[in-house]
């Protein structure tokens, strides 16, 4: 049976149409609902109480109160010292705290839905707004006004995180590549010959940082907060929060969302690039030519756009899904055996982030770890394994302009279709090598968005008040040592000497580009 875009709506697994986004926003929409085909309908179409805007700022003013008189000393000093008073703990300030941008307006935050959703519809649409509100791009520096601050030399604005332009650009729709992609949590090197082998292992600067799995944390915090809480539309931003932890845990499913540079064949590429570009430098007396890694990195944003919307093309973009993923569909959530074995090794391991409890945590029930962030990091493990051969199929498929910089792929410019010849031999091959790549990402996706829903429930699902509040008291407490590890950080690396001359160079590769 030939599973079309209207059947898919029929079903409920996907909500309505999006704009293209990273990774598809129908596609992350389906595979939420995907994810639970088999869970009894009478759950997933369960109407949620709608929930208002006014009930979004109560449970902000929820959580200011339980940071701000925490039990332990450390947690409650922290929180106090960045947010003295209430006042301070306003929507633009908690996007901030939380990594985002903070004139965006946010599902969960700053929006709610008008009337009742599903369950059904609450986790689809979560799933897809980190994309579809750009949350996470335009994270600009900002002085006590508000105002964005700029470069004085290059009158460009500077980013909050100096990380964002080692993963993208400061502005637009690569800005958000550092939040949606999750490199492998492993020691890395920044000599290329790794890409030869294992790409997965390549990192320029070797300490950079990417945040899908700590954003995916993040939100299941906030959701099983927002449980706990219990006030009125709670219920709608429970489902909405996990939606959006998905978001992130889907994306390090993505094999080009876990690495910086995709395979030996992108790097090689890009040496030519810029030999190529010396000559002509040279015999043209041209400015200096990008360099390899500016080649690269370019190179591999236009992969992972291009590859995302071929997904989404295919999947929603036809009355025909393509037949090399029928079998896909028709069954989308096998699971994948060797990833719970992942996972509890990866649980097993993962410290708890609380105060005085990290000896303890090899004993710790997973529940009481950060489970979210452990799960997106044994997906993009598993997906990095995968990650030269859907670069190759991509590069394979794919016109020499998504090569080298020079050209931005945008799904809201461009159409996948004027990019690839299906009709060459080589293009077919590439074609049914990336759906079958595709399909294996699908499968452990599902597999792990049902681990974290189960693991959220075992959270949240204690009868006692006394036992929930202390998990409450728990869950603040990692939020609040979390998020202030992260803005410590990020302010020791904005005053590295050595890394702002690197941000340098990458600010003026973009403004070329």
């Amino acid at each position: 049976m030939r599973l079309t875009r209207t059947y898919l709506l029929s079903c409920g697994l996907i909500a309505g149409s999006s704009g293209a986004f990273a990774f598809g926003g129908e596609v992350h929409e389906w595979l939420a609902g995907a994810a639970f085909a088999k869970s009894p309908e009478i759950e997933l179409n369960r109407r949620l109480p709608a929930a208002e805007k006014e009930n979004l700022a109560e449970f902000r003013r929820w959580l200011y109160e339980a940071g701000s008189n925490h039990t332990e000393p450390e947690v409650r000093a922290l929180f106090r010292s960045r947010f003295p008073r209430l006042e301070h703990f306003d929507s633009w300030a908690f996007k901030e705290w939380l990594m985002l941008d903070p004139s965006a307006e946010v599902w969960g935050i700053d929006r709610a839905p008008r009337g009742r959703l599903s369950v059904r519809e609450a986790w689809s649409s979560g799933s897809r707004h980190p994309d579809e509100d750009r949350r996470n791009r335009n994270r600009y520096l900002r002085d006590k006004h508000r105002r964005v601050r700029v470069d004085p030399t290059s009158g460009e604005p500077l980013p909050y995180d100096p990380d964002i332009l080692l993963m993208g650009g400061a502005a637009g729709r690569s800005s958000q590549s550092h939040a949606h992609c999750q490199l492998v949590r492993v020691r890395k090197t920044n000599d290329p010959e790794v890409l030869r082998v294992k790409p997965w292992l390549f990192a320029l600067p070797p300490d950079l940082r990417t945040y899908a799995a700590d954003l995916a944390q993040h939100y299941t915090d906030l959701a099983s907060l927002a449980e706990f809480w219990g006030g009125p539309g709670h219920d709608w931003l429970v489902h909405e929060l996990q939606g959006n932890a998905w978001h992130h845990i889907a994306d390090a499913g993505y094999q080009l969302h876990v690495v910086q540079v995709g395979s030996h064949e992108v790097y090689r590429d890009a040496r030519r690039r810029v030999m190529l570009g010396k000559i002509k430098a040279f015999f043209l007396l041209a400015d200096a030519p990008p360099t390899a890694y500016e080649h690269g990195r370019s190179t591999v944003a236009n992969l992972r756009e291009f590859g995302a919307e071929m997904l989404d093309a295919r999947l929603f973009g036809s009355e025909e899904v393509a037949t090399q993923i029928q079998a896909v569909l028709a069954a989308p959530m096998r699971g994948d055996p060797q990833l719970p074995r992942d996972l509890a090794l990866v649980l097993k391991q993962e410290l708890p982030g609380l105060p005085r409890a990290q000896e303890a945590a090899p004993h710790m029930p997973a529940w009481r770890k950060p489970f979210a962030r452990a799960i997106t990091h044994a997906l993009a493990s598993r997906s990095a394994r995968e990650s030269a051969a859907l670069s190759r199929s991509l590069i394979e498929l794919g016109s020499e302009r998504l090569r080298g910089v020079g050209f931005s792929y945008d799904p809201e410019l461009h159409d996948p279709d004027e990019f690839v010849d299906e009709k060459r031999a080589s293009d077919e091959l590439a074609l049914a090598a990336f759906y079958e790549l595709e399909g294996k990402a699908f499968r452990r996706i599902g597999e792990a968005i049902r681990h974290h829903r189960a693991l959220c429930d075992e959270v949240t699902g204690v009868p006692g008040v006394q036992e929930r509040e202390f998990r409450a008291s728990d869950i603040v407490a990692r939020l609040v040592l979390t998020l202030h590890a992260y803005h410590k950080r990020v302010r020791a690396r904005r005053d590295d000497p050595a890394l702002a001359s690197r941000i340098a160079q990458l600010g003026s590769a973009q403004h070329r580009e």
